[in-house]
């Protein structure tokens, strides 16, 4: 029974909390004047680039087609995201230590303890390597990470949502908020010395602000990214929620004790 309690408190404080979060939903579109269906797909001779932003922040994704019979090489760390004029490369150039240590203790000798400890040093590779007809995928990094200002609530757009609601605010040409340049090197493994690049600029098309979850939210595409928040009233009823469902569930115990 306690384990049964435990579980709907835990489940209540899930739905108290999610409850508070705020949400804005960015569409972003191609700058170069495309049709829709080529907005987030690029074709260089027989290399086919496709572009995705998603998740919370907008991580970005490429997908590179090899169609050709040459092996491609691309240089991550030739290669950034360009947002407000800064670089992020693809490839931070970072290393990760694995560890798994071992501790025993012998009841025989007078001693606290002795251990050994093993791992392995593994870092990500600088080049990403396409063979001739593959496909790879080359991931970077997070995009925006805060709210953007948007108009009062007067100037946008109320839209539905499901059985809920959103705000949306479009953009236009240099009204944009936002613009997120993605800058590739690349070179064919037989030609290590003639480098070519690939430079392609979105802009943010729309933003709308609801309290919809992403798991809820109607609308997805390959450019679609969000971004989350607990309101500042939110924080307040949720503690003080939090608060009062923990005082219940002890008073519920100690009377089940006694």
């Amino acid at each position: 029974m306690k384990l049964i309690r435990t579980i709907i408190y835990i489940l209540l404080s899930m739905n108290l909390l999610s409850g508070c979060m705020t949400y804005q939903y960015v569409n972003l579109v191609s700058v170069e004047k495309e049709d829709s269906v080529k907005n987030i797909t690029s074709q260089t001779d027989s290399l086919e680039f496709s572009y995705e932003f998603s998740g919370n922040g907008g991580f970005v994704s490429i997908q590179i087609s090899n169609h050709s019979e040459r092996p491609l090489l691309l240089d991550k760390a030739k290669s950034s995201v360009i947002h407000d004029d800064y670089s992020t490369p693809f490839w931070s150039g970072q290393s990760e230590i694995n560890t798994e240590s071992t501790t025993t203790r012998s009841i025989w000798v007078d001693s606290e303890s002795s251990g050994t400890t093993t791992g392995t040093l593994s870092s990500e590779p600088e080049m990403l390597f396409i063979p001739p007809h593959s496909k790879a995928i080359l991931s970077g990094p997070q995009i925006e990470q805060e709210f953007f200002a948007l108009p009062p609530k007067q100037q946008l757009t109320k839209i539905p949502l499901g059985l809920s609601y959103g705000y949306m605010c479009t953009y236009e040409g240099q009204e944009s908020p936002g613009y997120y340049r993605i800058f590739l090197t690349l070179v064919y493994h037989d030609s290590p010395d003639q480098p070519f690049y690939i430079d392609k600029t979105y802009r943010i098309a729309d933003i709308t602000r609801t309290s919809v979850p992403p798991q809820d939210f109607p609308s997805t595409t390959q450019q679609q990214f969000h971004i989350k928040k607990m309101t500042g009233g939110g924080k307040i009823m949720a503690t003080a929620g939090l608060l009062g469902l923990f005082t219940v569930a002890i008073l519920a115990e100690s009377e089940t004790e006694q």
